[in-house]
């Protein structure tokens, strides 16, 4: 049985309803498997059980030693708690039996998904010949006599199953790549397109794209299963269980954020569809700047203190008096800062009343073509799996958080698209006299589009 908390960020899914499970859980010695997305929320779960065996790598040499470390405590007749992360969680194999001896808790929405770019040279300097390292299935499952010249294979452009084959320990080149080692995971099926497989493995080309999801097997034998995600359907995760048709029981719906007044400001391109992405920030800098030098005069017009500020490592400018977080907050409370006096200060994000999401993550058309012909994936859902999804959860790190809260809260994103996603998070009901969305359009960023 698979039981969703599907409640809204901040409405203490973990320590209302996770932590009495696991607390029973010990009470009854029912042995239990934690799976949180940081280290951070590791530690707290720590804070909270201090029986807990927490495992991660920053406390065992490497990964394989990780995966053995979580096996062994699994195995272990004193060991009833353990926390591990997404990461570990997800290139876990595990046998079915020790599955069955437990319960399996997710604390918020693993990403079930991941792709590889694959190189002629990636695993060292000699050219690297995949055709002695992948199989992939003919896309004549009936008839697997047909031949076809090199010329034909590139016409098929359906996805196939490809598999790592078995390889000796002692190859040094092979079993030293952690890229393989990812790809040869059971608990991941591989595609490619047929024609891109081919090119791959007759070395027409210096590198090609494979993907890989996981299997449905993952979840299956546990005991019991426990997720605790908002809005589950709006992730990736969500969309991979609808479409291995893993059913589940909601015990806690989402609802719609209604107590803070949100302010969402964006660049108004005179169409309402402004897209934001890498290629953009790279060849048109200086909107960046000026929308920066925005998002810095609103926050000294309204007094709004430090911002909290995500954005890719390639983005060099900052906020005044920035506080930046990555894009992996979850169980980020507080956060460390450099002050005037270059020591460190301790931040409540919770208490902070400006993000600022500048971040450019957009699919490749390889990836969106993958979710969309293998998944039967809409572009909106594509669009929330990979991005908007995570904009709500980073922008509920701040006051929108805190329920006791009843100062506005403004909001900079740079995406059109991210800006109609929260219509599916926040109260926009115009009717309401308590409207809790309002967007401010800035029709002075038309003259840089």
């Amino acid at each position: 049985m698979i039981t969703v908390f599907n409640g809204e960020c901040g409405s203490q899914k973990t320590t209302k309803r996770i932590f009495p499970i696991i607390q029973r859980n010990l009470l009854e010695e029912q042995p239990t498997l934690v799976v949180v997305p940081s280290i951070d929320l590791q530690m707290k779960y720590k804070s909270q059980f201090k029986q807990a065996m927490v495992i991660n790598n920053t406390t065992i040499a490497n990964d394989s030693s990780v995966k053995y470390e979580i096996k062994s405590n699994m195995y272990s007749t004193d060991v009833r708690l353990i926390i591990i992360t997404h990461q570990a969680f997800l290139f876990l194999e595990l046998h079915n039996e020790i599955k069955r001896r437990h319960e399996l808790i997710i604390d918020e929405s693993l990403n079930p998904f991941f792709h590889e770019e694959l190189k002629n040279d990636e695993m060292g300097k000699c050219p690297v010949n995949w055709g002695e390292i992948l199989y992939g299935e003919s896309p004549f499952k009936d008839n697997n006599d047909i031949v076809l010249s090199y010329e034909d294979k590139l016409l098929i452009t359906e996805y196939i199953d490809v598999e790592v084959l078995p390889f000796d320990d002692n190859a040094s080149i092979i079993s030293e790549s952690s890229q393989l080692k990812r790809l040869g995971n059971d608990n991941f099926a591989l595609k490619m397109r047929f024609n891109k497989f081919t090119e791959l493995i007759t070395s027409k080309v210096s590198s090609k794209f494979i993907y890989a999801a996981l299997k449905p097997s993952v979840f299956y034998h546990w005991k019991c299963i426990t997720i605790a995600s908002a809005k589950i359907e709006n992730s990736f995760m969500g969309m991979w269980m609808n479409s291995n048709n893993i059913r589940y029981a909601v015990k806690q719906e989402f609802t719609k954020h209604s107590k803070n007044k949100l302010f969402i400001h964006f660049p108004d391109n005179g169409h309402g569809d402004f897209s934001w992405s890498k290629t953009r920030c790279q060849e048109n800098p200086e909107i960046l700047a000026e929308w920066f030098d925005y998002v810095n005069r609103v926050i000294k017009t309204k007094e709004l203190g430090r911002p909290i500020s995500i954005k890719n490592n390639f983005v060099k400018r900052t906020l005044h008096n920035e506080v930046k977080i990555n894009h992996n907050a979850h169980g980020i409370e507080c956060v460390q800062v450099l002050n005037s006096d270059n020591e460190l200060e301790d931040i409540d994000l919770t208490k902070l009343h400006a993000v600022s999401f500048a971040s450019a993550i957009k699919p490749s058309n390889g990836l969106s073509s993958y979710f969309r012909e293998v998944y039967e994936l809409t572009s909106k859902q594509i669009e929330s799996g990979l991005r908007t999804y995570n904009v709500y959860q980073l922008i509920m790190r701040s006051a929108l958080r805190d329920y006791k809260n009843t100062n506005d809260v403004h909001i900079f994103l740079m995406d059109s698209n991210d800006v109609l996603a929260m219509f599916d998070y926040f109260n926009t009901d115009e009717q309401n006299q308590d409207e809790t969305l309002l967007i401010e359009e800035l029709s002075s960023i038309k003259k840089m589009i």
